[in-house]
């Protein structure tokens, strides 16, 4: 018998998804997501799924992360909840309204890569593989057992939106035989090996900052990490301010520029600054600053 299924989600991986169980014949008795007001402002990636759900004539309740909504899920009967792209842990409590239980989707080779911003540190930390994991939710963050998983290659340059691209298209290729499994096993899966476990931390503001004493490559990292759909990384310059820098490109520094300190901008390319890094130079290609960074000029 086909499970019944409340979807979570606030991001555009949970409204592919959604589309994607609803191509299977997923029974979803209901949507809950964000208000664009606040799903905006919470998310760079933000959807709004209310308008997938009334797309396939599904109810959709507009909830708030981390409120209460074990009420809203017991009056619904799911025997499934899917949290599909959520930020905040939900409670035991409202997670055993479902009859069998909650299913996450987390875009890390579980049990490596549970915690905050997968895709970010998956290129940050320059992984030649990653996964795609759908796990049973417990107590714990992405630590539950592993219903379903799909590996797949990183690409030495890849991006923020061409990772997402990865992942998304790997989950929605999937959820029928997620599908499947919980119809003949419910959320029965693998336990994940937790002495092998890493976790990575939530990142702050000064997170996305460049830091012109970086190598190039993990300079590189960052801006592809931070690229768009995400808001891009920052730079600040002495004198235009803090700005966002959405792709750079590896360069050998000018010979004449060979003592420059870091940060120092040491030429220009088509317009672009050119800016002196720990081990040669980085061409700030895309960017958001205006016709002020010129050569001599320095990021602080």
């Amino acid at each position: 018998m086909r499970p019944r299924i409340v979807l979570i989600g606030a991001v555009q991986s949970s409204a592919a998804l959604l589309e994607a169980m609803t191509a299977a014949g997923a029974d979803i008795a209901a949507v809950l997501t964000l208000r664009p007001d606040v799903g905006q402002k919470r998310h760079s990636d933000y959807a709004d799924l209310s308008v997938t759900a009334a797309r396939h004539a599904l109810p959709c309740h507009f909830v708030e992360e981390g409120s209460d909504i074990r009420s809203l899920i017991t009056s619904l009967s799911p025997d499934v909840l899917f949290v599909f792209g959520w930020s905040r842990l939900i409670e035991p409590e409202t997670l055993a309204a479902a009859r069998l239980g909650a299913v996450g989707f987390h875009p890390a080779p579980l049990p490596v890569g549970r915690g905050r911003h997968p895709l970010i540190w998956t290129i940050l930390n320059g992984l030649e593989k990653s996964a795609v994991c759908f796990f049973r939710i417990g107590a714990g963050a992405d630590d539950g057992d592993i219903l379903l998983r799909r590996d797949f290659d990183v690409a030495v340059d890849e991006t923020a939106a061409s990772i997402m691209q990865k992942v998304v298209s790997l989950g929605c290729a999937a959820v029928p035989d997620l599908l499947s499994h919980i119809e003949r096993r419910g959320l029965s899966g693998t336990p994940q090996d937790h002495g092998s476990a890493v976790v990575w931390r939530k990142r702050g503001s000064h997170d996305g900052r460049i830091d012109f004493r970086m190598s190039q490559k993990m300079i590189d990292r960052l801006v592809r990490a931070l690229s768009r759909p995400y808001p891009g990384a920052d730079a600040e310059h002495a004198v235009a301010g803090t700005g966002k820098v959405f792709r750079v490109e590896v360069c050998e520094r000018p010979q004449s520029a060979r003592f420059a300190e870091p940060g120092r901008v040491v030429g220009q390319m088509a317009g672009a600054p050119l800016v002196a890094c720990a081990d040669g130079a980085v061409l700030l290609a895309e960017h958001g600053f205006g016709n002020s960074i010129g050569p001599g000029s320095w990021f602080q």
